[in-house]
């Protein structure tokens, strides 16, 4: 099962490994969190109809060469099922994943996860593995090398300012139903009509689909937990169904949210937005991309009032 081509290869550089060597607790860290890094990629990018035994995404020293320190890791021989072919294949998708992810380490440009794991849950696991993993190599020069030991990709910094736009508190429910129920997609108009005492909000279904049709949904407020962002102008975003789940998200700001509902799904955007708006309110343009500075200032024209 250790083939050549599942290797994982890192090159580290830098004042502590100048002899060719590298202090045990480093490597030893380095080791845990790319383990951590190869699971979550597992867990997360194979089809979920496939059976996942995260066991058999377990690492292994292979081997430790010279020219700086140069370990080699590798998946491990031990599997847990029978079909070896079929985790052959699930293996190498992990590995092309690490490959394609360390493209975004080699450029520095970490905030393209949001584009690769829009769900919450998902990108939390993901960006705190890859942050993990990254800041094991402490300050050392890393490279992830081919399987002909030549550079393929050259590990920049990934900040925690960075990191923390991309992490989202998700909140579970703890409201069960036994009822089964069937919900169908539509067009949702929500409005909002100031009354005495208070600020009602009413949605109407203009339109009913299919639910294997996309459907565009409509708000001028967004209410998550007790904060409400009344907006300049009404937020257009498209819903879809994709496995049983259903997904609204505004492609233009980059805010996505899911749930088994539409009312699900409509507070998983909400407190997405909540979380978007505030964190990058938060930070200096200098400490932000030219494309979340866009994106900061498309959700500071948006919004005309909050109010908690």
């Amino acid at each position: 099962m250790a083939t050549g081509k599942d290797e994982f290869i890192l090159h580290i550089e830098g004042e502590l490994t100048k002899r060719h060597t590298i202090p045990v607790d480093m490597l030893v860290d380095i080791a845990v969190n790319l383990q951590n890094l190869i699971q979550q990629l597992a867990l997360n990018d194979i089809p979920s109809d496939e059976p996942i035994d995260a066991g058999n995404f377990k690492i292994e020293l292979a081997k430790f060469t010279g020219g700086s320190a140069t370990p080699s890791f590798v998946f491990t021989e031990n599997i847990n099922q029978a079909s070896i072919g079929a985790i052959a294949v699930q293996r190498q998708k992990v590995h092309e994943k690490f490959n394609h992810i360390m493209s975004y380490a080699n450029s520095g440009d970490y905030l393209k996860l949001r584009e690769d794991y829009r769900e919450p849950v998902r990108r939390n696991a993901i960006v705190g593995a890859v942050y993990s993993f990254v800041e094991s190599f402490k300050n050392a020069p890393v490279e992830i090398l081919d399987q002909n030991h030549k550079s393929q990709f050259r590990i920049k910094k990934f900040k925690k300012s960075v990191r923390d736009l991309m992490i989202t508190e998700v909140k579970q429910s703890n409201v069960s139903s036994e009822k089964e129920k069937n919900y169908q997609m539509g067009k949702v108009l929500v409005t909002r009509d100031k009354k005495k005492g208070g600020v009602i909000y009413q949605k109407k279904l203009v339109e009913l689909f299919d639910q294997r049709v996309g459907a565009d949904y409509f708000t001028d407020t967004i209410v998550s937990g007790g904060t409400v962002y009344e907006l300049n102008y009404s937020i257009h975003c498209s819903v879809d169904l994709v496995d049983g789940m259903t997904q609204i998200e505004n492609d233009m700001l980059g805010i996505f949210g899911s749930g088994q509902t539409l009312d699900e799904a409509e507070k998983s955007f909400a407190v997405e937005f909540d979380y978007i708006y505030n964190r990058y309110n938060e930070l200096p343009d200098k400490k932000l991309t030219k494309d979340v500075i866009s994106i900061k200032k498309l959700l500071n024209l948006f919004v005309k009032k909050v109010s908690k």
